[in-house]
């Protein structure tokens, strides 16, 4: 039976939550928590013996009841400047989030008897390399001081192939069959029958970097277009009705005969947001054949993709399209200057723009549009500002790492994604009962394409496409052939990696 990619949160809990405040937006703390391993009286994790789940609805995991680690010590390499809260806090403040996960770590640290250690060092895409450095002369050096990698999305993938990180199949305790452990990050990263690095539940980020597609709920009423919930429920939010409504709406609203960003347009996004069309079209880099091993997407050189970047190209050259490699250019649609934009939804709490309060007009969220009507599914592109989990070759116990992560993605599905979900997301931020409906299918069709993560083997294939959007040039299919070959020798890379 299919099973979802989160479970929803009971509206009675829903409910309840919003009458506690919400956590600020970012992850401040530099020092390991000072957690406590007496459980409350409301920690009940045993699984009913008739049911296996807790009393709000939620599954419970499989770990035998009685595991116990001996006060182990599992430390955990993070990157401390990830967008948003995820690995650990001080204390209890208030604020839903924060308190879940203190929550959440306490009730692991009891469950299975260990105390989560926490090292927190730069790692996002900027400081990637040195994040690895340090991973690895901890390794080569022998200390070994690191159980567990959990730092930007591409970095694990990047460490498998210096064979710094366990393969996780093998291990006990993961159960990959839970529902914190999404469908399609298996289906997409697990390559020849081994997976290095894992995602879900447990990274608050995945949630906070999912990619939709947002509008003016007010402009849409005004200038009484389609609606676009509608078009989403009938299947045809296409690429074809995104260009057609966006299309006709430029405006020099500040007078000067020039076209900037003191303009009304139909469309605004930043640069690398574009790769969310290629997913929504169903695209990605790299596939797996019957035998399990990786092979260039037939799509990647298909007269599809062509047409696909051809339309983009000639729809962000009119001047209703305005794009900035800068995250400036999300003030145009605050300002309510833009009907339509493209974002990671963490910018409805005001994430690089300001505090969300400064959202004074209603918005509607959407998925990004099909590449047209006979696409059966949406697909959802996740910025790589998430966290990736890894176990290091160099860790105490593997089954002891693997463990806690199932514990923690265990218990960060029941108690923080409901938390950062359903409350933060839908009710807190989201204007309508609807957008609650959109945000659910987002959750549920969010994709994984390794061609991301590996982009240096993939030949930046994504950077080409997106270049040739952004100029409106029309030399995807004459650079396609030297891509291929590259990307060949890429897959080669990967696979050894994952045959070793």
């Amino acid at each position: 039976m299919e099973r979802r990619f989160w479970t929803c949160a009971f509206l009675a809990l829903i409910i309840l939550s919003m009458f506690v405040s919400l956590p600020g937006c970012m992850q401040n703390e530099d020092q390991p928590a000072e957690t406590t391993t007496q459980p409350a009286a409301s920690d009940e994790t045993s699984k009913s013996p008739d049911e296996g789940y807790d009393e709000n609805g939620y599954i419970l995991d499989n770990l035998p009841d009685d595991l116990n680690f001996q006060n182990a010590e599992v430390t955990f390499l993070i990157w401390e400047d990830c967008p948003m809260l995820e690995f650990f806090v001080e204390g209890l403040n208030g604020e839903i989030i924060n308190d879940a996960i203190f929550e959440r770590n306490r009730i692991v640290e009891d469950r299975l008897g260990v105390k989560l250690n926490y090292v927190a060092t730069l790692g996002n895409d900027t400081h990637m390399a040195a994040y690895m450095q340090k991973a690895e002369a901890d390794l080569t050096s022998g200390a070994c001081e690191y159980d567990i990698y959990a730092g930007y999305s591409r970095t694990a993938p990047a460490m498998v192939l210096s064979g710094h990180c366990e393969e996780l199949t093998g291990l006990d305790y993961l159960d990959y069959d839970m529902p914190w452990w999404p469908d399609t990050l298996l289906e997409q990263c697990l390559v020849n029958d081994r997976m290095y690095f894992c995602s879900g539940d447990l990274s608050t980020n995945l949630l906070w970097m999912m990619i939709g597609t947002f509008f003016n709920k007010e402009l849409v009423e005004q200038q009484e277009i389609e609606n676009p919930y509608d078009l989403v429920r009938d299947g045809k939010w296409t690429l074809d009705k995104f260009i057609e409504l966006s299309a006709n709406k430029y405006s020099d609203l500040n007078g000067n005969g020039n076209i900037d960003n003191g303009d009304f347009y139909g469309f605004i996004i930043f640069n690398t947001n574009i790769d969310a069309f290629f997913t929504a079209a169903g695209f990605s880099a790299l596939e797996k054949n019957n035998s399990g091993e990786l092979i260039i997407s037939p799509m990647l050189g298909s007269q599809r993709v062509y047409d696909l970047l051809d339309k983009l190209g000639e729809f962000c050259a009119t001047p209703d399209v305005s794009f900035l490699n800068n995250v400036s250019i999300r003030s145009i649609f605050f300002e309510e200057r833009a009907l339509f934009t493209m974002d990671r939804v963490f910018i409805v709490c005001g994430k690089d723009y300001g505090n969300s309060d400064s959202i004074e007009f209603e918005y509607g969220l959407i998925p990004n549009p099909k590449y047209d009507e006979y696409q059966e599914n949406y697909s959802t592109n996740v910025g790589h500002p998430f966290t990736m989990y890894a176990i290091s070759k160099g860790a105490f116990d593997t089954n002891t790492c693997a463990a806690v992560l199932e514990c923690l993605s265990s218990e960060s599905y029941r108690r923080v994604t409901p938390m950062v979900f359903e409350t933060a997301m839908k009710i807190k931020y989201a204007s309508d009962e609807v957008t609650t409906e959109m945000y659910d299918i987002l959750r549920n069709t969010v994709s994984f394409d390794l061609g991301r993560f590996y982009s240096t083997q993939t030949a930046n294939v994504y950077q080409a496409m997106r270049t040739q959007v952004i100029n409106n040039t029309k030399t995807f299919a004459s650079q396609y052939k030297a891509l291929s070959k590259v990307i060949e020798g890429g897959i080669n890379t990967i696979m050894k990696a994952f045959s070793d």
